[in-house]
């Protein structure tokens, strides 16, 4: 049997900078706040965009801007002492928003990663699926109460502007735990600030009712540790094959595909991955009896049943590509595992990278 040792060439790069979201989890106050009102005067680096106030709730105060109990529910943050929270949904169709600004402006055409942290109010009496961003390169100061909407930004002179509607397939209607809201942006340039609310009137807004609200029909948010990550090539193996005598890869032992990764929220294969199970394939091609058992993985971000299925058809990406190249179905096997089975932690940028993986085992 002919033998391979894999020689991989490493190319590094940082894979997310820094973000670029300005006092991210609102723990920057110019005071501690007692009062619901004054969110441009209390908090630094964001404002509303509108005459719709939002309000700050921090550890330091207690009673009705008080954490994590407060006039509108109970809830702790989702990171450091403070978060915020805003009405996406009230009567005669009043909205509230939270603008936030950047370091840096985006730059053209560059792809970056957006979230937040969100969870729904004890007491209000709806949820709503209608959580969307703004991208302005000016600061906003809307003289209404009301959505804020195309007409609005075109009457504002020469804004540059981009509005992303992420049509969220469920309502956001969890009063218990912090959901994320995610979307990867493709900016136009120059973008420096962003604005997060309901930009739809109620008659078109996706809404329904919740148990055990108060009070007049509203949807209230709170939103906690808001980031921009620039989205950098990924850091790349180069695979080379080389003839030696001895084997690199054993049997029933576990292998991590170094260059089989995918954008935000896709399991369609780059050509980066694309060579590399290649080099798998012309593995598998010097025994016959080999077969290939492939897992995919994600790190804990979203939803536990969304990871399972993203980890499965990830998985059958890699597999359907080996059975392209000419490997028999009945020696190919893929499951996800989502998020059950990390290999380091999720709690930086870095450890989330690592656990979202596909991984190999040959078996005889």
């Amino acid at each position: 049997m002919k033998k391979y040792i894999y020689i991989f060439l490493l190319f590094t790069s940082n894979i997310f900078g820094q973000n670029l979201v300005l006092n991210p989890s609102f723990e920057k106050t110019k005071f501690c706040k007692q009062y619901t009102a004054g969110f441009d005067r209390t908090m630094e680096d964001w404002s509303t965009a509108t005459w719709g106030s939002s309000d700050v709730y921090n550890r330091c105060h207690k009673g009705q801007v008080g954490v994590p109990e407060n006039v509108t529910g109970f809830q702790n943050p989702k990171h450091g002492d403070n978060y915020v929270g805003f009405l996406a949904y009230y009567k005669k169709n009043h909205r509230e928003y939270l603008q936030g600004k950047l370091s840096e402006p985006l730059v053209k055409d560059s792809t970056y990663y957006f979230s937040f942290y969100t969870s729904l109010a004890e007491n209000s009496t709806h949820a709503v699926k209608n959580l969307d961003v703004l991208f302005t390169d000016r600061k906003l100061k809307l003289r209404i109460f009301k959505p804020i909407t195309v007409k609005d930004l075109e009457k504002e002179h020469n804004l540059r502007y981009n509005l992303v509607l992420i049509h969220n397939q469920e309502y956001y209607n969890d009063k218990k735990k912090w959901r994320e809201v995610k979307l990867t942006y493709k900016a136009l340039g120059g973008e420096q600030f962003f604005t997060i609310g309901n930009f739809y009137k109620n008659k078109k807004t996706d809404n329904i009712e919740t148990p055990e609200g108060v009070g007049s029909y509203n949807a209230y948010y709170y939103v906690d540790e808001v980031s921009i990550l620039p989205k950098y090539p990924k850091k790349e193996k180069k695979v080379k094959l080389i003839p030696e005598g001895k084997e690199v890869f054993t049997t029933n032992k576990t292998y991590i595909f170094e260059n089989v990764t995918f954008d935000f929220d896709s399991f369609k294969l780059t050509e980066a991955a694309k060579s590399e199970i290649q080099e798998v394939f012309d593995y598998l091609k010097t025994d016959e009896q080999l077969r290939i058992k492939i897992t995919g993985h994600t790190d804990n971000l979203g939803k536990e049943d969304f990871n399972q299925k993203l980890s499965e058809n990830r998985a059958k990406a890699v597999a359907n590509y080996l059975m392209e190249l000419g490997v028999s179905e009945d020696r190919v096997s893929s499951k996800g595992l989502g998020e059950k089975e990390p290999i380091t932690t999720n709690d930086t940028e870095e450890g989330r990278e690592q656990n979202r993986r596909v991984a190999f085992e040959f078996i005889k």
